[in-house]
């Protein structure tokens, strides 16, 4: 397995579409592949994808430090090297390093505006530094690429019911209901934005939708049978 990832290394595989390779490997491959990889980087430091991969090798043993410093290297032989910026902002969101993981994430989307998945981390990145509006922006970007993302929408709608904007909030949690959603979360936060928006019916409707496909779903139930609850004038 080990020579089969360095194949794909010298066929020039996106870096990037490595990772389940790496993911579905067991603890001696991991190892052997490490091994090798600091041998190659040894013989040649310039050797940018290697790099890569043994960033993302330290990454996935939970060796994040290393990872980041790692992928430092490969963008000091090239700066504009969007997937190395990519990792480092995945990295440091890891690390709990919210402002670092935001700027590189940045750098990255200027760099590559075509990688959706920096639009993705960088809205985590962002909702979770409290700065909502770019964070929902992150997300809007991602869906002009991808109308039909499901996390997008998903993020998207949370956002927004944070931000009192439950029309908003609607409409991206319509979308998924219309693109084929079964997750009881959506119909439960699409029901609570009804209700936010003084619309009692469609709540319910969302709430009986959602108990349709999820008919065990307790937190829908319970939603349903506090809506019904009307006390008698």
């Amino acid at each position: 397995m080990v020579a089969k990832i360095c194949r794909r290394i010298r066929m020039k595989t996106p870096v990037i579409d490595l990772l389940g390779s790496i993911e579905g490997m067991e603890d001696p491959h991991v190892n052997s592949l490490t091994l090798r990889l600091q041998q190659k980087i040894e013989q040649n430091p310039a050797d940018e994808r290697s790099l890569l991969l043994l960033g993302n090798v330290y990454y996935l043993q939970g060796q994040i430090a290393q990872g980041i410093e790692t992928f430092q290297k490969a963008v000091s032989l090239r700066p504009d090297n969007a997937y190395a910026h990519y990792y480092i902002g995945i990295s440091h969101y890891r690390r709990a390093e919210i402002e670092e993981a935001i700027a590189a994430l940045t750098k990255v989307v200027t760099l590559a505006p075509s990688m959706v998945m920096a639009y993705y981390w960088l809205g985590i990145a962002y909702f979770h530094a409290g700065r909502y509006e770019e964070a929902r922006e992150a997300y809007e970007t991602l869906l002009k690429k991808n109308t039909e993302s499901h996390v997008a929408h998903y993020h998207a709608a949370v956002i927004c019911l944070t931000m009192r904007d439950y029309e908003a909030a609607r409409e991206h949690l319509e979308a998924l209901v219309k693109i084929g959603s079964r997750d009881p979360q959506v119909y439960h936060k699409l029901g609570r934005a009804y209700w936010m928006l003084n619309k009692p019916t469609e709540a319910a409707a969302a709430y009986r939708q959602g108990l349709a496909l999820n008919p065990d779903n307790a937190p829908l139930k319970e939603e349903l049978a506090e809506l019904l609850d009307v006390q008698e004038p």
